[in-house]
């Protein structure tokens, strides 16, 4: 065979990208996995949240109408799911989380949490491009009272 050295190592520059192809989808699949993860644990910790405010009747709706039809008192719930959402512990690549925002409708609530996730392999470099992973997260619950 006769070749040229104009394609002497180009097997070498092939492999080269190649692996780096396959470095850079082996980051992104644990980049999307964590998101993930991350997700599922920002919403059962919104769950619980709401789960503890769905208890918190509005006391001036109660002695205007009395106790057979209560309504959850919007500023309480806010108060009690920011409460129970500060008091969790937060999962490993989950820096931060906060309440979003908090609606009450009669005997219904919705709870919407954000959190910002930090994922092993590539957060570092996510971080210094100022583009963090949000994960947004709503749950929904209903109170029932019980007398």
């Amino acid at each position: 065979m006769n070749r040229t050295r104009a394609d002497d190592g180009g097997i070498a520059l092939l492999g080269i990208g190649l692996c780096a192809c396959v470095v850079m989808l082996l980051l992104g699949g644990i980049c999307v996995h964590t998101a993930q993860v991350a997700r599922v644990d920002v919403l059962d910790a919104a769950d619980h949240a709401g789960a503890a405010a769905a208890d918190r009747i509005s006391v001036a709706h109660a002695y205007a109408h009395g106790v057979e039809a209560p309504q959850l008192d919007a500023a309480s719930v806010r108060a009690e799911a920011q409460a129970a959402l500060s008091a969790t512990e937060r999962p490993a690549h989950v820096t931060s989380w906060s309440l979003t925002s908090a609606s009450v409708d009669g005997k219904d609530l919705v709870l919407a949490v954000a959190a910002v996730v930090d994922p092993p392999a590539v957060g570092g470099a996510l971080s210094a491009l100022g583009a963090p992973i949000t994960v947004h997260v709503t749950t929904r619950a209903e109170a029932h009272f019980v007398r």
